[in-house]
């Protein structure tokens, strides 16, 4: 297939609520800036919504992607979760998936797996740190050449099964989207995979997630400078009403 030229917009997002403290928390007092620090510090943990889209200038790392040019592993990486991704869970070690750019259906820039001999199943696995968990909100699929039926599967990281259908339809015209029902959601402190029978036609794009702490998961204390500040502020706070 050529590759095509085409605009790209990307949708890869990284949102959290920022927390501000102006003059007006400071002049309250210890107890408003101490509050308001905590809250700031809380806001660390704040759940943070990632989109894998596959942007050709970042998904196959320091270069350009270009047609079957393997995906990073780094791709879509960060402090809260480790996106790995593998050909062929059944083979030795991790094979890469690669980018294409279109005729996955109407997708632009996809990631397939990038072999025609399988063994296993191909997956995207969202590994979450210590104190993290990972909420699917859903991703796209498209096929090449045909219409497709296969195997799909969302688990959590020891395996269970969220979500799995084994006649999975895709055309190869208009792509197919995939998302939790509203009482069934897909996330789990363990991770989540997303595993599709192996067909060199079938590509994924659009893999929207989320991170958050766990319940109980402590947060980032304050440091002692920041004690230190604290005091002093509240000082200034104490003349500046004497006055």
């Amino acid at each position: 297939m050529p590759l095509v030229a085409s605009p790209w917009v990307s949708r890869t997002t990284r949102r959290q609520a920022p927390v501000t403290l102006d003059l007006f928390t400071i002049a309250e007092g210890p107890s408003a800036l101490l509050a308001a620090l905590t809250l700031s510090s809380a806001a660390a943990h704040a759940a943070t919504t990632t989109t894998l889209d596959f942007d050709p200038n970042d998904a196959c790392g320091s270069v350009d992607c270009v047609n079957n040019l393997a995906i990073s592993q780094s791709y879509g990486d960060s402090a809260e979760v480790d996106v790995i991704y593998d050909s062929d869970i059944d083979a030795s070690g991790l094979n890469s998936m690669a980018y294409y750019n279109i005729g996955a259906s109407d997708l632009v820039g996809v990631a397939w797996g990038n072999t025609t001999v399988f063994s296993g199943a191909t997956e995207i696995f969202l590994s979450p740190t210590a104190g993290v968990g990972v909420r699917l909100l859903g991703f796209d699929m498209g096929a090449f050449t045909s219409d497709r039926t296969f195997p799909l599967a969302v688990r959590d990281g020891d395996g269970t099964a969220l979500f799995q259908n084994t006649e999975t339809k895709v055309e190869s015209s208009t792509a197919s989207s995939f998302a939790p029902a509203t009482s069934a959601a897909w996330e789990s402190a363990t991770g989540i995979r997303i595993q599709w029978a192996p067909d060199v036609d079938v590509a994924i794009d659009n893999i929207e997630f989320e991170t958050y702490a766990l319940a109980g998961t402590p947060v980032i204390p304050l440091p002692a400078a920041g004690w230190l500040l604290l005091a002093g502020l509240g000082g200034l706070a104490f003349l500046r009403r004497r006055a």
